[in-house]
């Protein structure tokens, strides 16, 4: 017992004196403090103004930027907004005056006649009808003009100057100007080039929906006229695809509009910001010195030898099977409206329009007929023109020496 309570007690001596150990170590060693620092009128002479080093490191950061000076916005460009709100004022001003027609017929008892206008194409049976659906059209055109000018005002452009009477003549000529000295400039025909070939995809995606949509309708005609449309469920799945087809198709239509606006805010943006030198070398070219007088400098090779060098273009497989391919596809897009043409040329024969007055003026001048008949001939020729050029072109690839794989899917 008395040796388990003294190997207690040395135990508790032991842990009080490290513990007194480690409380004199840590006062003896107090935290060491930065020294302070003197200053004296000489040291002060050798600093610089503060001022005058951020004038230098700001010197030197736009010297070595590349950036250009000034960005093109075209959210913030007025014409932008005057050359979007133009069509959409000489459309309400148009309406606008077949309003002002309707209401003067009616006070002067015209409008009551029973006859129907051969000569006109009027979407309403009656007048009141029309100027219903004139007000209505008026009403969506002047949402998208209040859409355009809230934008408009968001990006802090003057509501004056979005007036289509402000717009300056030589805005075209100036940019016409532009884009001719430009021409030579490798970037500026790069995004040049991109800019015509999202703007030939975009061409074709409308189009392409445009049938979607013509097809739909077809489809919507056949499957509606049925008796047992409600007690069958076969139509629904008829349309279900075609209407996921069109959405797919409205929403690349919409990506292909934004890489428009990107591609044509980056032209803009390299216009103006074209560097000195190549605008006076460009000056130098129109004057007898340029690539077309075959005198490639070394000092303008890369934008000199830029029209030889794509006339050596190699004619690779790729090259063979992407002509090809836009080949095949403009057959393809014309057959595929050739037969929708013949099918809303069936429905015209056979159906009448609801309306009672374009039925009753379609029976007299057959002009949606005849236009449907002349379009189907016009395209039955696009046709065989375009399989003649395809001809063409399996004879230039065999010509060139080119594998006969290359013109295959």
């Amino acid at each position: 017992m008395q040796l388990l309570r003294s190997v207690f007690i040395l135990t508790h001596v032991a842990l009080f004196s490290s513990l007194v150990a480690q409380l004199s170590v840590a006062q003896e060693t107090p935290a060491k403090k930065p020294p302070k620092k003197v200053w004296t009128d000489d040291s002060l002479q050798h600093l610089s103004p503060p001022e005058a080093a951020t004038d230098q490191a700001t010197s030197s950061d736009t010297g070595n930027s590349s950036l250009p000076s000034k960005h093109y916005v075209r959210a913030k460009d007025p014409q932008w907004y005057v050359k979007q709100l133009s069509p959409l004022r000489e459309e309400i001003a148009h309406i606008d005056r077949q309003l002002k027609d309707i209401t003067e017929a009616r006070k002067d008892g015209r409008g009551t006649a029973g006859a129907v206008a051969l000569d006109q194409e009027p979407e309403g049976v009656s007048t009141d009808a029309q100027a219903v659906l004139l007000q209505k059209k008026r009403v969506v055109l002047v949402k998208k003009i209040d859409e355009l000018e809230s934008e408009a005002r968001r990006n802090e452009v003057s509501p004056g100057a979005l007036r289509s009477d402000l717009e300056p003549e030589n805005n075209e000529v100036a940019e016409a100007s532009d884009s001719s000295v430009a021409s030579d400039d490798q970037e500026i025909v790069e995004a040049e080039r991109s800019l015509r070939e999202a703007k030939d995809d975009l061409k074709r995606l409308r189009k392409e929906l445009d049938l979607l949509q013509r097809g739909l309708n077809l489809e919507q005609r056949d499957v509606y006229s049925n008796p047992n449309y409600l007690s069958s469920k076969t139509g629904d799945s008829r349309l279900l695809p075609i209407q996921g087809d069109i959405a797919a198709k409205d929403r690349a239509i919409q990506e292909t509009e934004q890489k428009v606006g990107q591609f044509e805010e980056h032209l803009k943006d390299l216009k103006v910001n074209r560097p000195a030198q190549v605008r006076s070398k460009n000056t130098s070219d129109s004057e007898g010195n340029g690539p077309d007088s075959g005198l490639c400098r070394q000092t303008d090779a890369r934008i000199a030898c830029t029209v030889s060098e794509k006339a050596q273009e190699r004619k690779d497989e790729g090259y063979w099977r992407k002509r090809f391919s836009e080949a095949r596809y403009k057959i393809a897009i014309a057959e595929n409206e050739r037969n929708i043409l013949q099918r809303e040329l069936g429905v015209l024969l056979l159906q009448y329009d609801p309306n009672p007055a374009k039925a009753m003026r379609e029976n007299v001048t057959r002009k949606e007929i005849n236009e449907h008949q002349k379009a189907i001939e016009d395209k039955d020729r696009e046709i065989a023109q375009l399989r003649s050029a395809l001809a063409d072109l399996e004879d230039e690839l065999r010509h060139a020496g080119g594998a006969p794989g290359w013109s295959r899917e």
